[in-house]
């Protein structure tokens, strides 16, 4: 078995080259950890790492059964914030794949709230998935409150790489409704956010052609802006040298 650091840190890669839609890159990181230590965090990151990874690669049926099995095991095992996790992803998965029922059932559970960012790059926020299940029922009003108040609360938390995601949400929603103006402007914060880092999947929105707009030319200019002039750097998101030596273990 390799050592728990390594490990670690491929999961943290493997979400990371996910991001950057470098689905290879990302399957080899997984393949790398060959026995995760029993250990709470393992147990949990794990699955829902490699979830996150068979979903990217068309594989939702694998990647709901890999959950459904997390949450059996997990409700005994874990605390509620964490099966919360796993729930959350499961509905993510089922709202790509157009299952609003499905997706909504968790969402009929859950209070809308303000919950803690996520600790790590690439971790799901339940408020950006309840947002695109009340774009999904075209209930702008309640997605533009949501996401409202997490850009407000993310922008006080120096949380930039999620608002990547809910940015690009906030876009879509005023795309939809014709409201081309604040469409740019609001798409040039997630550029501002997440050129340099080499976003794209946060980008990509179900029903949005996020590439033409991205191509429109005063979008091409904020983008060239956004590489030029820099962003905010979240260094959860970047491994640092000596992370880099572990990875070559």
């Amino acid at each position: 078995a390799i050592p728990e650091q390594v490990g670690l840190l491929l999961m943290r890669l493997a979400l990371i080259d996910l991001e950057r839609n470098n689905l290879p890159a990302a399957r080899a990181a997984i393949d790398r950890i060959a026995e995760p230590y029993l250990s709470t965090y393992w147990m949990l990151e794990l699955p829902l790492t490699i979830a996150k990874v068979l979903d990217a690669e068309g594989r939702a049926d694998e990647a709901r059964a890999v959950l459904y099995s997390l949450i059996r095991e997990a409700d005994q095992d874990l605390n509620e914030i964490d099966v919360r996790r796993a729930k959350v992803m499961l509905a993510q998965i089922w709202l790509d794949a157009g299952e609003l029922e499905l997706a909504e059932a968790w969402d009929d559970e859950e209070p809308v709230r303000m919950d803690a960012w996520p600790r790590s790059f690439g971790n799901l926020v339940p408020g950006i998935v309840k947002a695109q299940l009340r774009i999904a029922r075209h209930a702008d009003v309640e997605a533009h409150a949501i996401l409202d108040a997490l850009i407000a609360d993310g922008e006080h938390r120096r949380q930039w790489a999620p608002l990547v995601r809910v940015y690009a949400l906030k876009a879509f929603a005023f795309a939809r409704n014709g409201d081309i103006e604040h469409c740019h402007e609001t798409i040039r914060h997630a550029l501002r956010l997440g050129a340099r880092q080499g976003f794209h999947r946060s980008f990509l929105v179900s029903g949005f052609d996020t590439r033409s707009l991205l191509a429109s030319p005063d979008i091409t200019a904020a983008l060239a802006s956004a590489i030029d002039f820099g962003a905010p750097t979240d260094p959860r998101i970047i491994l640092s040298e000596r992370e880099r030596e572990v990875l070559h273990y």
